[in-house]
Formats: structure tokens, C-alpha cells, sequence
């Protein structure tokens, strides 16, 4: 499991399950948000022209170097696309 700080005292939790990622957002307690996606389909949004990733409650968006992550609509932190490349490859 890994966890990267976002805006506002939220976290974004990588939970390995089965061949799947979990990615979810809480705020130390509580979950806000979760969406579930293979390692290969987040690699390739990270190498390819792919600018959004995921529909609904929780969402990622791309624009130079950084990772908007994005929870109803409200953008929750930015991400260096290194550091989210550097935790996919830590699981």
C-alpha cells in the first residue's frame, strides 16, 4: 500500500487487489472516493496523449507534468506525473 498527500489533509491510498489497483481518496477516516483499475491502463495514461482518466466521483486529469486529482468535480491536489509514476512502480 502506498499514499501520497493531497490539498486539505486528504490522502490517496494505492490497495493492491487481486490483479487491480484500488485507488481512494479519504480524509484519515473516511473514504471519499475509490475507483478500482489495472496497473497497465494507469501506465499508459501516464505515457500516452490520454489527458482524463476515469468518469464520475473521482477523476485524474494531466497537464504538463502534473496530475489534477479531482473528487466531485473539485480538484482535491496536483501530483507530479514522476512522483505517481515512482508509487505505481512501488506496489
Amino acid at each position: 500500500m502506498e499514499t501520497i498527500k493531497l490539498n486539505n489533509n486528504l490522502l490517496l491510498t494505492f490497495e493492491p487487489d487481486n490483479k487491480r489497483l484500488r485507488l481512494v481518496i479519504t480524509d484519515g477516516f473516511t473514504e471519499l472516493a475509490c475507483r478500482k483499475e489495472t496497473p497497465g491502463n494507469l501506465r499508459r495514461f501516464l505515457a500516452g496523449g490520454q489527458n482524463s482518466l476515469f468518469k464520475g466521483r473521482l477523476q485524474l486529469h494531466k497537464d504538463a507534468g502534473d496530475i489534477s486529482v479531482v473528487i466531485k468535480g473539485q480538484v482535491a491536489g496536483l501530483i507530479k506525473t514522476e512522483s505517481f509514476a515512482t508509487t505505481l512502480n512501488n506496489l
